[in-house]
């Protein structure tokens, strides 16, 4: 379907670039330092490398880092962690 063939197009252009890359990217914006863990956290996850994006969002406490945190451990299978996250 379209949206399946979408999502595996972006998927190759985002998995490009290794996360050096990215974070060299990331690093020289003027956003707040905060800002700049969920940004690449947000690539990462992208990305679909799950674990390496909980490593990003787990270092914040805002209500979007547990999002994340929650959405991560959806794709992980870990329910429990999920729901956790999400309250």
């Amino acid at each position: 379907n379209d949206l399946s063939a979408h999502r595996q197009a972006e998927l190759k252009i985002v998995r490009q670039y290794n996360m050096e890359h990215i974070e060299k990217i990331v690093d020289q914006t003027t956003f707040h330092t905060e800002e700049k863990i969920l940004l690449k956290g947000r690539i990462v996850f992208n990305q679909e490398y799950f674990e390496k994006a909980l490593l990003f969002f787990e270092q914040l406490s805002s209500a979007l880092a547990l999002f994340y945190q929650g959405n991560c451990h959806v794709k992980l299978e870990e329910p429990q962690l999920a729901m956790a996250a999400y309250q």
